[in-house]
């Protein structure tokens, strides 16, 4: 699931931010760039992709960890808990709902605004997530 996470990560990232220029005159290597995590606090879309459904979420991250709430189609509310790894920032989402529960991997755009990924719920099934804030 994570190598498919990342090759659709990359599609739709790449669609969406700027491309770095490159000067030729250049011979040296670039220093690696600074990156920081997004502060991912706050309300969320997350938009089931395989049968286009969105769901309400909000996330509260301290550091690495996030706990929230998502409210699925019954309208009851299920307990948001995960993490991010600081070097990769893949994130780490499980849903945790009364009957079932849906485990959730992806990556944040730049600016903190997108979370694309994959996820697998009732332990069988498999597709994308887009979450947006």
């Amino acid at each position: 699931m994570h190598k498919l996470c990342i090759a659709l990560t990359l599609m739709v990232l790449t669609s969406m931010t700027p491309a770095i220029a490159v000067s030729s005159s250049s011979t040296s290597i670039p220093a690696k760039a600074e990156t920081s995590a997004p502060d991912l606090s706050g309300s969320w879309t997350v938009r089931w992709i395989s049968n286009d459904s969105r769901n309400p979420m909000t996330l509260t991250q301290n550091a690495m960890k996030f706990t929230g709430q998502y409210r699925n189609d019954a309208m009851q509310y299920c307990a948001v808990s995960g993490d991010m790894d600081p070097e990769s920032q893949l994130i780490k989402l499980q849903i945790q709902c009364p009957k079932w529960d849906i485990n959730m991997e992806g990556f944040p755009t730049l600016d903190g605004s997108t979370v694309v990924g994959n996820y697998l719920a009732y332990g069988k099934a498999v597709g994308g997530f887009i979450m947006t804030k």
